[in-house]
């Protein structure tokens, strides 16, 4: 968990720069928890899941302006852990289970839907379009 002294920074900070009203807070706090989430899934997968020399190569403090070698050695310490790595393998394990994933994007089944009318609509205007033009011809 993140203390809240720390989302209370963040969230000035984001004030300062976006204009951004106070009921928005919870909704921006999650979003960026999500992204931080992502960041270090991908600091993960390119670091610690792929057999590469990244580290050595491309250290990650030189290629981030806001990681340090010593945030490093605390992040890499954290994700070496037993405990990251079974809670890591128990996660891979469910979302094994998955039998539906969800691919559907930001519009979600509201979109698809939407777009699945349109496409039928197309489709019955130009079978329409067709039959109508066998007509004329006969």
């Amino acid at each position: 968990m993140v203390d809240e002294e720390i989302k209370e920074r963040l969230w000035v900070c984001i004030k300062k720069l976006f204009l951004c009203d106070d009921n928005k807070k919870e909704f921006v706090l999650r979003d960026c928890n999500k992204r931080w989430k992502d960041f270090k899934t991908r600091l993960t997968s390119a670091y610690f899941n792929k057999c590469t020399k990244n580290e050595v190569d491309n250290p990650p403090w030189k290629e981030y302006a806001g990681i340090d070698e010593e945030d490093w050695k605390v992040f890499k310490e954290q994700r070496e852990s037993d405990e990251f790595k079974v809670t890591s393998e128990r996660n891979r394990a469910n979302q094994a289970k998955n039998l539906y994933p969800h691919h559907l994007g930001r519009g979600g089944y509201g979109k698809l839907e939407e777009r699945f009318v349109q496409e039928q609509l197309k489709k019955a205007m130009l079978s329409g379009a067709s039959s109508s033009k066998g007509v004329e011809s006969e």
